[in-house]
């Protein structure tokens, strides 16, 4: 369904707000993801993803009971 003249009008107005607001954004993730490495240099809950010709079970994959 088309969007009537005053629905196009309202988006272009959201559009346009969101785009003068990018950089500022920007600049808050920015600062955000600086400040958290100062805070925390080392992400210990990062555990890389094993490739797929990689993958070696840990013991809690050979459980003999699922769920465990």
């Amino acid at each position: 369904m088309p969007l009537t003249p005053s629905q196009e009008k309202k988006r272009e107005r959201i559009e346009s707000v969101i785009g003068l607001m990018a950089p500022a954004l920007n600049v808050v993730l920015m600062a955000g993801d600086r400040i958290s490495r100062i805070v925390q240099p080392e992400d210990y809950d990062y555990y890389p993803v094993r490739p797929i010709g990689e993958w070696q079970p840990r013991p809690s994959d050979m459980s003999p009971h699922p769920g465990d």
